[in-house]
């Protein structure tokens, strides 16, 4: 296993699309270990493939940060949400930043797991703004994109100063 490099704000990379996985390789199972490695090294608690370079539909996350208890979802989509909470949220791609940002509270997810059979999950709390923060990424989008206007603008100030 790999540490690899975390594209950092404002990295073009960062706001691409990720490609669906159409079936796994053994390049995605290294990806995949590099990723968990990565995410651990740099005290994460969620990575998606296009922080680190890959045009991939991957993220895997772990909310206690224990190694071994990583979800990875592979092709991720939410199909359902529920109810709206406030928390902070920060970003590995966004070192230092920290933010109040409303997301939804439950979502039901579905995906492939690492062996590439279907899942589906019923999350919320914290796992569900993990969720939804890496599947943003997945779609070129960054956290900071999803703060209000004003907020977003000073924001962009305080990072290119």
């Amino acid at each position: 296993m790999s540490v690899l490099n975390i594209l950092k704000f404002p990295e073009p990379k960062l706001r691409q699309k990720a490609n669906p996985v159409t079936s796994l390789t053994e390049s995605d199972s290294a990806l995949i270990s590099d990723m968990i490695e990565t995410m651990y090294s740099n005290n994460g608690i969620g990575l998606a493939a296009t922080q680190v370079g890959a045009d991939r539909r991957i993220i895997i996350l772990n909310d206690t940060q224990k190694k071994g208890n990583e979800l990875v979802i592979i092709n991720p989509r939410i199909v359902h949400v529920g109810g709206k909470v406030i928390g902070q949220e920060g970003c590995l791609s966004v070192p230092g930043l920290t933010r109040e940002l409303r997301r939804a509270h439950a979502l039901r997810i579905e995906g492939l797991d690492i062996e590439g059979k279907e899942i589906r999950l019923d999350v919320n709390g914290i796992m569900a703004r993990i969720i939804q923060h890496e599947i943003d990424h997945l779609d070129g989008i960054l956290f900071i994109d999803r703060l209000p206007f004003f907020q977003k603008r000073k924001v962009l100030a305080e990072l290119k100063g």
